[in-house]
């Protein structure tokens, strides 16, 4: 929450690399999950 507010006043560009690196990282939140699931069935 913090570090989004911090790029959205450093302007747009700062903003796209963080919206970026927030679905990447949401991305492979999911493939671990999946992982996991696959893992432990």
């Amino acid at each position: 929450m913090l570090l989004s507010v911090l790029f959205a006043t450093r302007g747009i560009q700062n903003r796209k690399l963080f919206v970026f690196v927030l679905s990447v990282s949401i991305l492979r939140f999911e493939r671990f999950e999946r992982f996991t699931r696959f893992v432990y069935s």
